[in-house]
């Protein structure tokens, strides 16, 4: 028999207990048995806080049929929770398979957030070391797209520069000019085209999707518009640089390395290239801010009219 508790216990003494019965993975039962197993590892992951804290349960007989009911419900809500935001997964490895994903998942990396929107934080790397990845590669990169989605879904909402902004800017002042893009950009290398099972996932055609999957580099950007998430797959010479220009590099640096990969092969197409595909990211509502030099915009910053794409570009952009 346990050892008995104080009968008055501190809050955080029960909150810790109640924690470790209901999160422990062999169950409520199990838990109460050998509330210190000791070979457990990790230990806190199975150790009691206190010991006796099942005498702070009113009805001993019914004890364990209790706190079954909370710790079925908090796997039951996060296995949930997870299921809405992998669809995709879900329906690629069937419902029985994901809600043992979600089993073995809240067994080695239990919720340490106080909401569920954090649940599905670690499950890509999670699923990129579970044996269920081994013949299936590009469940990773998909696991990869969903938490992107969501990401970008739940964004800070914040006003995308227009291109009515940049029309009075000098130009000696845009060589030093660097973007940042919107919070809700996300950009992903996968080794799959997992957009299109994605694109599929609440259709008929998705497992027609699946079994035509093959592997093949594919960078992808995705990003919140109107209600939801969108993805889209960019050739890697634009990728390059969108991820460039992500990691803060100037206007100035983004030619140069436009040159090296387009001059070569068609001169004179570089700088074509570059600003058709600025002005595209532009209108998708990709950058989300201009950062000078200097940190001072030009004295008429965000003077001008608003310019849209030529023909010409518009050509460039969608290559």
């Amino acid at each position: 028999m346990s050892p008995r508790v104080d009968p008055a216990p501190r809050l955080r003494e029960v909150q810790r207990w109640m924690r470790w019965a209901l999160t422990d993975p062999r169950g409520v039962a199990a838990a109460l048995a050998d509330p210190r197993p000791e070979h457990a590892v990790p230990a806190g992951r199975y150790r009691a806080p206190v010991l006796g804290g099942e005498n702070w349960i009113a009805a001993p007989a019914d004890r364990v049929a209790r706190l079954d009911v909370y710790a079925e419900g908090y796997f039951i809500r996060i296995a949930d929770a997870l299921a809405e935001d992998f669809p995709a997964l879900r329906r690629a490895v069937g419902p029985a398979n994901f809600l043992k994903l979600c089993a073995d998942y809240l067994k080695h990396r239990p919720s340490r957030s106080w909401t569920l929107g954090e649940a599905g934080r670690e499950f890509p790397e999670f699923i990129a070391a579970h044996p269920i990845a081994a013949d299936a590669r590009w469940l990773t990169d998909l696991a990869r797209l969903e938490w992107a989605a969501v990401l970008a879904f739940h964004s800070s909402d914040e006003p995308a520069l227009r291109a009515d902004e940049l029309q009075s800017v000098p130009e000696d002042r845009w060589a030093a000019a660097r973007f940042g893009l919107d919070p809700s950009v996300q950009l992903l290398e996968c080794g799959w085209p997992v957009q299109e099972l994605w694109e599929a996932r609440e259709g008929e055609a998705f497992q027609d999707a699946v079994n035509a999957l093959k592997s093949e580099p594919t960078p992808l950007v995705v990003y919140r518009t109107g209600g939801g998430a969108a993805v889209r797959r960019l050739d890697p010479p634009a990728f390059a640089l969108l991820s460039a220009m992500a990691g803060g590099a100037s206007l100035g640096e983004l030619c140069a390395r436009a040159d090296g990969q387009f001059a070569a092969a068609e001169p004179g197409s570089a700088e074509a290239r570059l600003m058709a595909w600025f002005g595209a990211w532009m209108q998708a509502g990709w950058i989300g801010r201009i950062d000078w030099e200097d940190a001072a915009p030009p004295a008429n910053f965000g003077a001008g009219t608003e310019r849209t794409l030529s023909d010409q570009e518009q050509a460039c952009a969608t290559e």
